[in-house]
């Protein structure tokens, strides 16, 4: 399935600069970003959100979109200037072709450290903010974002051949409140005034990391800035 890319980013952290592999973070359509080693093209490793409908089936039966790596198209730079790199009819058809999913990964912040965590943080048009462990699924973990009464994310972490990883998030949705009884409901909700969860309302737009002390600046659509402790 085609993925417009959305925004990018490199991977460079604490001992790792410049002069090692061009790694490239790249946030996506179809609600996933991935890890590319610019040198080669390759895909190291591909961070997918399934649909809420995928959250409770079995790795097995997964389509096979689910599990796939993506991969960069090549393509061809005309030595003679003025030349379209691609024809009027297969960019009219590129501009028109409807995305696979409405959700997409509009905001990457983490990197590769050879001294300390390797990690990528998300956002995206499902006002989610995820934190994503590249060494190990399972300390990866949601940061913001979950309706209340919404069961936590779960991730899994798949080899792929032999030089790929994907790591899967299963996000399951929030179940109707009629069908929760109101003795399982949480107490805070079963009470007149709660406090704002102060997750973001709209799509994230932006994210950066301040150090010292460590912190997390999100930017919304929903006209808020919000920082994160």
């Amino acid at each position: 399935r085609d993925s417009p890319i959305k925004r990018l980013t490199n991977a460079f952290g604490n001992g790792l600069d410049e002069a090692s592999r061009p790694l490239l973070f790249m946030g996506c359509d179809n609600n996933e970003a991935a890890l590319f080693d610019a040198s080669t093209g390759g895909c190291l490793q591909c961070y997918r959100v399934l649909d809420s409908s995928l959250s409770y089936v079995d790795q097995s039966a997964l389509p096979y979109d689910c599990l796939s790596i993506p991969y960069l198209e090549s393509v061809n730079i005309p030595s003679r200037f003025g030349k379209r790199l691609v024809s009027f009819d297969k960019a009219l058809q590129m501009t028109t072709r409807s995305p696979a999913s409405d959700a997409s990964m509009n905001a990457l912040v983490g990197g590769i450290n050879l001294r300390g965590p390797s990690y990528l943080m998300t956002g995206g048009s499902d006002h989610m903010i995820r934190y994503w462990d590249l060494n190990s699924a399972s300390k990866s973990c949601y940061i913001s974002g979950l309706d209340r009464n919404q069961p936590p994310p779960s991730f899994e972490q798949i080899q792929v051949g032999d030089n790929s990883r994907l790591i899967l998030c299963r996000q399951p949705s929030t179940p109707p409140t009629s069908l929760m009884e109101s003795s399982k409901l949480p107490l805070r909700n079963r009470q007149g005034v709660v406090k704002c969860d102060g997750r973001h309302l709209d799509s994230i737009l932006d994210l950066k990391t301040v150090t010292n002390p460590a912190l997390l600046l999100s930017a919304s659509r929903d006209h808020t800035i919000k920082l994160w402790a």
